[in-house]
């Protein structure tokens, strides 16, 4: 089995599975940058934390889309990473947190 090493702390841990993407197709990921954070993540790990806006205890991801996309392509290719290191952000609704979003 390959499996992803963490190698950076948040304030907590989600299964990936619960994260949902915020920012739809505001960013765009080619398949030669897909393959270079995939390369990436298999050497250096997840190196840094997901944040997330927490909403009726919906987790929606403000930025790590792209990292997130990487890892789950690891994870058709036989990886295990069952969750990821987070951060929650404040925010009082849905409109703060996309401009938040926009600021990170």
């Amino acid at each position: 089995m390959k499996e992803i090493k963490i190698t950076c702390k948040g304030s907590g841990m989600a299964k990936i599975t619960e994260l949902i993407n915020l920012q739809g197709d505001l960013k765009s990921l080619s398949q030669k940058n897909l393959e270079k954070l995939k390369r990436s993540i298999i050497k250096y790990g997840f190196t840094a934390p997901v944040f997330i806006w927490i909403n009726k205890n919906k987790k929606y991801i403000l930025d790590g889309v792209q990292r997130l996309r990487a890892v789950e392509s690891l994870l058709t290719e036989g990886w295990i990473l069952e969750e990821v290191p987070i951060v929650e952000i404040e925010a009082k609704n849905k409109k703060e947190a996309k401009e938040k979003l926009l600021y990170i």
